[in-house]
């Protein structure tokens, strides 16, 4: 799934994905709405014994700016983590097959709370290339692109004697997306 905010610079693109700490845009209501979601499945699941339902959520945040890909949670990488001949200003997309078009080396952070979600959306927005415009002082001058994967993992228990757990994963992922402004001459 995916959401686009598009429209000429100053029309409230950005406002609309990200809102305010008393006004949450899009971004932020998706994800208090998704932990919600997932404790009422959680609290109705727990009547069969036999099955164990899990779920994962991970967020990843970038931008698109003259062309090239900025991974916006670069910081918070953990110590060791994979980042050699990565350049975190020109990331490559590829083609990967059964999944699609992937930013290879992107940062990738589970999240476990709303909370963790503003966390990532703070620290992403600060990295955000901005500009003067005509049209608008502080105008986001990048595409950027919140990712969020939901993975749920079934487990069902055995019923007979030597039979093994079965596992089952379902994926999902919503990009939520806001363009940089265009203007008018």
């Amino acid at each position: 799934t995916c959401v686009f905010a598009y429209g000429q610079t100053g029309s409230g693109k950005t406002f609309t994905m990200m809102g305010t700490k008393d006004e949450p845009g899009l971004i932020p209501r998706i994800c208090r709405e998704l932990f919600d979601e997932l404790q009422r499945k959680s609290e109705e699941e727990q009547a069969d014994p036999n099955v164990k339902k899990e779920y994962k959520l991970e967020a990843r945040f970038l931008e698109i700016y003259n062309e090239k890909v900025k991974d916006l949670l670069w910081a918070l990488r953990e110590p060791g983590e994979e980042s050699q001949n990565l350049d975190r200003e020109n990331m490559k997309i590829r083609l990967i097959p059964g999944v699609g078009p992937q930013v290879v080396g992107l940062t990738t952070v589970q999240v476990k709370t709303p909370e963790d979600c503003m966390a990532l959306i703070d620290e992403g927005t600060r990295n955000r290339a901005v500009a003067a415009t005509k049209m608008n002082d502080q105008s986001s001058r990048s595409h950027s692109i919140f990712r969020l994967t939901l993975t749920q993992t079934t487990t069902v228990m055995p019923t007979k004697q030597f039979e093994k757990p079965k596992h089952y994963h379902r994926t999902s992922t919503v990009s939520l997306v806001d363009l940089a402004g265009s203007e008018r001459n």
